[in-house]
């Protein structure tokens, strides 16, 4: 199977049809999308921040527990 096929493929299943037409589908997996973005930057950020000295001070276990 090529990667054009497995393509189209996607492109014809009911879930991409509905995301396509649907009014509010693309708007709110938009939304979903930028949450996760924020939220890997920030746990990227909260480590960068940890390892310069200026973050949390205290393990992870510690917070998770």
């Amino acid at each position: 199977m090529s990667l054009f096929t497995f393509c189209q493929w996607i492109e014809t299943t009911s879930l991409s049809t509905a995301i396509r037409e649907g009014a509010l589908y693309y708007p709110i997996l938009g939304a979903f999308h930028m949450v996760g973005i924020a939220w890997f930057g920030g746990m990227v950020l909260m480590g960068d921040l940890s390892m310069l000295g200026i973050g949390l001070h205290m393990p992870a276990a510690e917070l998770l527990s």
